[in-house]
């Protein structure tokens, strides 16, 4: 019947919306995390940028000749790029 099949349909799309308001809350609370962490001076280390000695440390930067290319590219892009300034 058509009052069945709308009845489903509609509790479908109830159910998807659920879904993502939590996961839309759940990314604005990482997002949250991550900016009062900058804003309080907490640092996180995979959010730093590669300073050039890491490039010669990582072995990702040394396993082929195309990634020795890309390193060397790379620091001369970091040679070019002044430091960024800390957040007070």
């Amino acid at each position: 019947s058509w009052v069945r099949f709308y009845a489903r349909y509609g509790w479908d799309i109830v159910c998807k919306h659920i879904r993502y308001a939590r996961l839309y809350w759940r990314f604005h609370q990482a997002y949250r995390l991550a900016r009062n962490g900058i804003a309080s001076g907490v640092e996180d280390v995979a959010m730093r940028p590669v300073e050039a000695r890491e490039l010669d440390m990582l072995e990702l930067y040394q396993t082929s000749p195309a990634a020795k290319i890309i390193m060397e590219k790379a620091k001369k892009k970091i040679a070019t790029v002044p430091p960024i300034a800390p957040m007070a």
